[in-house]
């Protein structure tokens, strides 16, 4: 009886470890867009001109790719967090 108590409880903090991991990850998308949108925004808004579809200028992708390996590094960190619990 104690052992299935606590392979259900082990269980269950297993599952909520899970859905937290899929909301922060959730969270880091979400803010990697918000981010990279605010970015062109604001570029586009600081050369005086406006978005072309399928275009990002050479700045956009620098700092779309510093984002995205900052983004990576933290991801790796909630993993390495994750495996350790």
């Amino acid at each position: 009886m104690l052992a299935a108590n606590r392979l259900h409880g082990g269980q269950s903090s297993r599952d909520k470890l899970e859905r937290r991991h899929a909301q922060v990850a959730a969270g880091l998308d979400r803010q990697r867009t918000e981010a990279i949108e605010a970015f062109e925004r604001g570029s586009y808004r600081r050369a005086g001109t406006s978005p072309s579809p399928g275009h990002a200028g050479g700045d956009t992708e620098a700092e779309r790719a510093v984002l995205d390996a900052r983004l990576r590094e933290l991801a790796k960190r909630l993993d390495e967090t994750f495996a350790r619990t």
